[in-house]
């Protein structure tokens, strides 16, 4: 749990942004399309890392939904017992 955030990081931010944005402004400065090879021009820039993060993100979407509905049954057990209800207070 401690090391998904920092390699996630590593991953996604230094490995795939940073190659995609360098291959980017390699191909720009090859068509002559930016005079310096420093920038990138336009949405081109992080297009292939948005698409990425975004397939990502939808799989881990559909991966919590496929676990909430198997585990669903294991609490509705859970529940339906009365092990984990509250006691019930009169009204006075």
């Amino acid at each position: 749990m401690c090391l998904a955030n920092p390699l996630g990081a590593l991953l996604f931010s230094f490995l795939l942004a940073g190659r995609v944005y360098d291959n980017e402004v390699a191909r720009q400065l090859a068509l002559g399309l930016i005079d310096s090879g420093v920038s990138c021009v336009g949405a081109d820039c992080f297009k292939l890392t948005f698409f990425v993060l975004a397939g990502v993100s939808a799989a881990g979407a559909f991966c919590s939904i496929i676990l909430t509905m198997r585990i669903r049954p294991v609490y509705q057990m859970l529940y339906a017992g009365g092990s984990f209800k509250l006691p019930q207070t009169s009204g006075h």
